[in-house]
């Protein structure tokens, strides 16, 4: 790969890709990548004759948004803002392959198959087009230590396997969009103790920075 990688989000995806690349002659169930892998499906309704049109897609990362206007929200804020129904704008109009009209469709993503290690992105840098000054949300957001994902799976595929998770990392981001430093607060396998990584440094954390979290690792409950 010969590509520029900008913030932790985008790293972690070149390298998962990058694993994926390196892996792909090796066995389905030994791959680091395939850990991190989910389902989602995207569900457009046509307004005028109800027609519904699916698509599924493969991905190792989710980047939620947040909302701009809060000061203070939650992670599940987040999901069911990500998953709920939304109608497209006028810009952004769909052709319906039953009634042929070009309408604005109601569109809603839901997931299908949640993977053994959920990597969520909290969508802080925003990037406004057309004008090339971007921001950093600084949102203080409530961070489940055990998630439930059953809310927000297809409802035929919500029974067939575990969809609880347990908080085992997070990516924190201090500073600004232009100069920030990152820090990563994990936690022991065997202790349970949670420890911050700042460069060389590592110290046991009493309590996590909510304020400053960018990326989460939750591991499914087995």
């Amino acid at each position: 790969y010969q590509r520029r990688v900008h913030g932790s989000h985008e790293f972690l995806r070149s390298l998962l890709d990058w694993l994926e690349d390196d892996t792909k002659d090796i066995r389905h169930e030994v791959s680091i990548a395939n850990n991190f892998h989910f389902n989602t499906r995207s569900q457009l309704i046509c307004t005028y004759c109800c027609n519904i049109t699916q698509s599924f897609e493969t991905s190792s990362t989710l980047e939620l948004p947040l909302p701009s206007t809060n000061q203070k929200t939650s992670l599940l804020d987040c999901l069911d803002l990500f998953t709920s129904e939304e109608v497209l704008d006028s810009s952004n109009r769909f052709k319906c392959s039953r009634c042929f009209n070009s309408v604005q469709a109601c569109k809603q993503i839901r997931f299908v198959t949640c993977p053994k290690i959920l990597a969520l992105s909290l969508k802080r840098f925003l990037h406004t087009s057309p004008s090339p000054l971007s921001h950093k949300l600084n949102t203080t957001v409530d961070i489940p230590k055990l998630l439930d994902m059953t809310p927000y799976i297809v409802e035929k595929t919500a029974d067939k396997s575990s969809n609880k998770f347990e908080l085992v990392a997070i990516v924190n981001h201090t500073g600004s969009i232009n100069q920030g430093h990152y820090t990563a607060d994990v936690k022991g396998k065997t202790d349970q103790l949670w420890f911050r990584f700042s460069d060389e440094s590592v110290k046991a954390t009493p309590q996590l920075d909510y304020n400053s979290a960018y990326l989460l690792f939750y591991h499914k409950i087995q």
